[in-house]
């Protein structure tokens, strides 16, 4: 689905929600709360409805997931669109007590086109997120492995190119003393990323530095990926995860090819060397989670 078209803003408002371990995935969480709000004003249309529309809309600067239910449900409440989206909105909480355990991330919620909502993570909170997400990795390590029969058909060298191309990035930066790992062995699965931690996401004043559109590429790949280990929908077809797969590794080729991290980036702004090594990292951790547990191919590293 598309972003870049005209939309009329019809509403919006800003909110806090808390995000667990649960709750990961970004599409998970929207889902829940959408699943909350029509439970809470419509209880008679939950049987009825099997899964919500969602999805993460393609925008090269902002994380925006789009959701129609209001669409889906206008025939059975005999009420607009709009009408609906709005009462949805009002529904969520604006306000949840923070904790350490369940850090919180800032959502401007907007009715567009006369009843689509969107969400959109605001960009202090993609600190948050991704924090939250290398911190919780061994969350994708303790899903069971499914290998799906791999295609004759389907060429995984270039994957395997990629994710030798990011250990290269990950032991480089190790050797230029900018990151530190647990260890030079990418063969197990494992988060090798040991410092520094947390990993800066943020700039010293707060502003998030990953504003290039191929660094806002690579990290769509990351939450799409995500979203779909978790997703409800099946998703274990290997049409589905080489799709996947091979638009992370094309991110992955991009932003290598666009993102200077190491000599005068190095010098002028070690953090965003940093942080662009915190991407290859994930990158680097999910292409070999994929290969291992969807594929059942040993990943080649350096």
């Amino acid at each position: 689905m598309s972003f870049n078209v005209s939309k009329k803003t019809d509403f919006c408002l800003d909110f806090k929600i808390n995000i667990c371990c649960d709750c990961i995935s970004l599409w998970n969480l929207f889902q829940n709360l959408l699943w909350h709000g029509v439970s809470l004003l419509w209880p008679d249309v939950l049987p009825k409805l099997e899964i919500i529309s969602l999805s993460l809309l393609q925008n090269k600067y902002h994380v925006v997931y789009r959701s129609g239910i209001s669409f889906q449900i206008q025939n059975q409440l005999e009420q607009s669109p709009l009408a609906i989206a709005k009462q949805l909105i009002n529904s969520f909480p604006k306000v949840i007590e923070n904790s350490p355990e369940k850090p919180q991330l800032d959502i401007t919620v907007s009715i567009v086109n006369d009843g689509f909502i969107d969400f959109q993570l605001k960009d202090q909170s993609m600190d948050i997120w991704l924090t939250f997400l290398s911190s919780n990795l061994s969350l994708f390590k303790s899903f069971p492995s499914t290998p799906i029969t791999c295609s004759s058909d389907f060429n995984y060298f270039p994957i395997q190119y990629i994710h030798d191309r990011c250990c290269s990035l990950l032991l480089l930066g190790e050797r230029e003393k900018i990151i530190q790992l647990k260890t030079q062995d990418f063969s197990q699965l494992d988060w090798q990323w040991l410092q520094p931690n947390p990993i800066p996401w943020s700039t010293a004043s707060g502003n998030f530095p990953l504003v290039h559109p191929v660094e806002r590429s690579l990290i769509h790949e990351l939450i799409t990926v995500v979203d779909a280990y978790f997703s409800i929908i099946p998703q274990n077809t290997i049409s589905k995860w080489h799709k996947l797969t091979l638009a992370l590794s094309k991110a992955i080729l991009e932003f290598d090819r666009s993102c200077r991290i190491f000599g005068e980036v190095k010098q002028k702004s070690p953090q965003l060397s940093q942080a662009r090594l915190g991407l290859i990292a994930l990158a680097q951790f999910f292409l070999q989670s994929i290969l291992q547990q969807k594929f059942n191919i040993i990943p080649l590293t350096e």
